[in-house]
């Protein structure tokens, strides 16, 4: 499927479906990515890239009217997912790019967008390899790293040349369970540090309490992932930990813009100076990751642990609410994941569920002017 990273990347399957295969932090969307950014497949696909990421409950529909409307027709309506998959097809007909369907979990989800012609090509990442067969890929199933790749990473992280780690770093990548995700957030930690901190973060994956990661996930089965999570969390200072755990309310896969945060944070005292220092700091210790247009997200593993040590929702949900301005007025367009033509702006006690109140917050300013400036607003 690929070639050596340090070469040009390329599809090489002969099957117009290519799946990659693996646990959760074992680094499939990283692997995509390199593809989806590699010159000689941006040649290789002329009519572009296009990449939708999915996870557990992706909103089909919106997903498809997204891509419908990337492609240059804005005025395309729909309500069906076999509608929207038509439209889909009759838009790539006669074009070559490759289609990236990220963090797969339902097989329905990914026949939604199985639209292409032989020109094309389509790149899955999932933790089923049974979808990957049901669409007659080829799959590619990725591994842990060898210890060698993992001593590369993890000297990467910790922005130190390979031929300077102690003999004790090979300790700590076996306790990573030479997974990418783990490697990068404790090689994180370790940057700008003298070479005694090697045995001190050595000693707190040791001793992680490994009995409460498993009861809290008990169908995962690489703890040593979240052991890393549990110690790159609890080496931030308090505050910067508390506002880590704030990320428990938003929804899995999905690119939360810094101007968000700034308005849920501001009741607690932090200015868009002091938001922008967080951001950066939990980004360097690769508790998140931020994309080209500065959004930030976090890794599924990452966003479930921290749901795991926060507040019951409901409590989080009302400090996010109460952070918004909310008014009565008819909205425009429906909102995501709805079918209706009119919806409403509601109060912080409306019945809708933290996840749909939660996805609508950053889906874009309000279109139009409240209390004379621009305005993030709550609807369901």
């Amino acid at each position: 499927m690929l070639a050596d990273t340090n070469q040009p990347v390329a599809i090489t399957a002969k099957s117009r479906s290519v799946g990659v295969q693996g646990m959760g932090g074992i680094g499939k969307t990283v692997l995509a990515t390199a593809l989806a950014r590699d010159e000689e497949v941006r040649r290789a696909f002329p009519d572009g890239v296009i990449w939708i990421t999915f996870g557990q409950t992706p909103q089909i529909l919106t997903l498809q009217s997204d891509v419908v409307e990337a492609l240059g027709d804005k005025q395309a309506t729909f309500t069906e997912i076999n509608s929207g998959k038509t439209q889909l097809r009759k838009l790539l007909t006669g074009k070559a790019c490759l289609l990236i369907l990220d963090d797969v979990w339902n097989l329905e989800h990914a026949i939604a967008f199985d639209v292409l012609e032989k020109r094309s090509q389509m790149l899955i990442t999932t933790r089923d390899a049974g979808i990957i067969t049901a669409l007659g890929g080829e799959e590619y199933q990725l591994s842990i790293l060898s210890e060698q790749q993992a001593l590369d990473l993890l000297a990467n992280w910790a922005n130190q040349a390979l031929e300077t780690l102690p003999p004790i770093a090979q300790e700590v990548a076996r306790e990573c369970g030479y997974l990418p995700l783990a490697l990068s957030m404790v090689g994180a930690m370790m940057r700008g540090k003298p070479t005694n901190r090697w045995q001190n973060v050595l000693e707190k994956l040791r001793c992680a309490d490994l009995e409460k990661i498993k009861q809290q996930f008990p169908d995962y089965p690489y703890p040593d992932l979240l052991k890393a999570i549990q110690v790159s969390v609890e080496a931030l200072e308090p505050e910067e930990r508390e506002r880590y755990l704030d990320f428990a309310v938003f929804p899995e896969d999905t690119a939360i813009p810094e101007a968000v945060l700034q308005t849920f944070w501001e009741p607690l005292g932090l200015d868009e100076y002091d938001t922008q220092d967080v951001i950066d700091k939990l980004v360097s210790k690769s508790l998140m990751s931020r994309d080209k247009k500065g959004n930030l997200s976090l890794h599924d593993l990452q966003l479930d642990y921290v749901r795991k040590q926060t507040s019951p929702p409901a409590t989080v949900y009302t400090q996010v609410i109460e952070s918004l301005p909310v008014l009565e007025l008819p909205h425009p367009n429906p909102p995501l994941g709805k079918g209706r033509g009119q919806e409403s702006l509601v109060s912080p006690l409306s019945k809708g569920g933290l996840r749909g109140v939660i996805r609508l917050v950053y889906t874009g300013p309000f279109q139009g002017r409240i209390k004379g400036g621009n305005s993030t607003c709550v609807y369901t």
